[in-house]
């Protein structure tokens, strides 16, 4: 993206621009949750009421504080003049380098557009006072329609490491065996891509299913949404029992979805795969007949550069061998996690190399926002034992052995196990704890701010500077639960001056 809008203050990473009569509760509604599942900040308009001549201010400022303007042409799309306007505003801003377009041609050619022919004739816009109006509103249809743009579909062949996942996924699905109701799990930490996985399934194998035994046979009526918990388990009971379907549960975290909608899979035909994805991995264990899980691993190295490379660069390519090294600063900092990687690419698409190294650095420094946000719903569905415990080992026990660990928690083996079934955790063949990297850095974002950012008053320490001045100013609070330190880190002089049991109430560990 150009200088001009470098020091700009965005409040938005995407602005949706849409036709809501055509596309709101269809493809924009599975679009907007696609992104915000991403961690991408998205700014939807869900007025269904246009009322006015002009865009709302509102609008105008969503519009002005956006990095990315996503906008679904759709065949009504030129009805609404505050699409149109909408528009106008996006591309001008486009033409001053201060946002970027993705014009998303939903149901139409793009020769119409460009050209207005056919419903993008304008040709209910009539009269002297319209015309400057329509002038405008011509050449910001023309120039959309100029730009490489996307047509929606249902074709994930093209993701960066799903043929992996196909083929392991595969024996586990058998779909040849006609003999049997197969249910698999599909279990991992948020943000590894189960959903990514299962759409790509189920656009291979489910529609069929979903859409013409499933709606139309039983429901009876075209264009409904799924059933939900309150009205479909009767349904499911009594009319699938004899059919082959092919059902997906995503994101399932709590056991009473499961035992409403898949309780036993003799609620299903023979030849039926039902699939459910969690972060839970207690979900499978103790519920249903999930049979086979197949865990999500993290990307290596190569394919997770070659996920962020598609993500952050035109073509997939880096401009020149000082974005490529960036590029593998940038991978190395997500670990592997595909949730991290498009949030790191999509974040610096554009930006210049000293935008890049700031960017890399606050990475370094502090967790995304974008990412936090998906990785705190697995903190927040913890008791408070199984938080401090979450905590603690973000700050001093990750890679310690989980023998030593156990011993000092509350409750240690099994929040220990309890924090592996979430995805918080892994244990390592040698037996010690693996926190990734970005939910160890969730996690001490999370103790920091407890204590206004005071040491003093900081429950777990783990930065030297922190620990230096507490130490140095005799400054130990009944606060603090533990400190980590390497002693190397310290002053010489400090070390041999001082003693530690001159500071009271410090539980030490680590």
């Amino acid at each position: 993206m150009a200088s001009s809008s470098s020091h700009r203050l965005w409040n938005y990473d995407v602005f949706l621009s849409f036709r809501g009569e055509d596309t709101r509760k269809s493809f924009v509604s599975h679009l907007h949750k696609a992104l915000v599942s991403r961690g991408i900040v998205t700014f939807k308009d869900d007025r269904k009421l246009e009322i006015g001549e002009s865009i709302s201010e509102e609008l105008c400022k969503a519009i002005q504080s956006s990095r990315f303007a996503a906008v679904a042409i759709s065949e009504n799309y030129v009805t609404s003049r505050w699409c149109l306007e909408e528009l106008r505003l996006i591309m001008e801003l486009q033409g001053k380098k201060e946002i970027e377009v993705v014009p998303i041609f939903y149901g139409v050619n793009p020769s119409d557009v460009r050209n207005q022919r056919g419903s993008f004739a304008l040709e209910w816009y009539q009269g002297l006072e319209m015309a400057d109006k329509v002038l405008g509103w011509r050449e910001a249809l023309t120039r959309i329609a100029n730009r490489k743009g996307k047509v929606p579909h249902n074709d994930f062949s093209d993701i960066v490491g799903m043929k992996t996942h196909e083929e392991g996924l595969s024996p586990l699905l058998n779909m040849d065996a006609n003999d049997e109701v197969r249910m698999i799990g599909i279990w991992g930490m948020g943000g590894i891509g189960k959903t990514t996985i299962v759409k790509r399934i189920s656009s291979k194998h489910g529609l069929l299913y979903l859409q013409e035994q499933l709606l139309s046979n039983i429901l009876g009526e075209e264009h409904v949404k799924l059933w939900s918990v309150e009205q479909g388990v009767h349904c499911i009971k009594s009319r699938l029992g004899h059919l082959k379907v092919f059902i997906i549960l995503d994101d399932v975290n709590d056991v009473n979805q499961l035992h409403a909608l898949a309780k036993e899979a003799r609620w299903f035909g023979l030849g039926s795969r039902i699939i459910v994805t969690t972060r839970d991995k207690s979900l499978l264990n103790n519920s249903c007949g999930v049979r086979f899980v197949y865990d999500v691993k993290f990307m290596d190295n190569d394919t997770a550069l070659k996920l962020f490379e598609q993500v952050a660069f035109e073509g997939g390519h880096p401009p020149s061998h000082v974005y490529k090294d960036l590029s593998i600063c940038a991978t190395g900092l997500a670990q592997g996690l595909p949730l991290a990687l498009e949030a790191f690419g999509f974040y610096l698409h554009g930006k210049s190399i000293v935008e890049w190294k700031d960017g890399l650095k606050s990475f370094e420094e502090a967790p995304y926002e974008n990412i936090t946000s998906i990785l705190n719903i697995s903190y927040n569905s913890l008791d408070e034992v199984g938080k401090a415990a979450f905590l603690h080992v973000a700050c001093l026990f990750n890679g310690d052995p989980v023998l030593r660990v156990s011993t000092l928690l509350n409750r240690g083996e099994f929040e220990i196990r309890h924090l592996a079934k979430k995805s918080l955790i892994d244990i390592s063949t040698d037996g010690c704890i693996a926190m990734h990297g970005l939910v160890e850095q969730t996690g001490r974002h999370i103790v920091r701010p407890e204590s206004g950012s005071r040491p003093a008053k900081q429950r777990i320490l783990w930065h030297p500077d922190d620990i230096y001045a507490l130490l140095a100013n005799y400054a130990g609070t009944s606060k603090i639960e533990g400190i980590t330190l390497d002693v190397s880190a310290l002053p010489h002089s400090f070390l041999l001056m001082y003693e530690i049991d001159n500071i009271n109430d410090i539980n030490k560990v680590g």
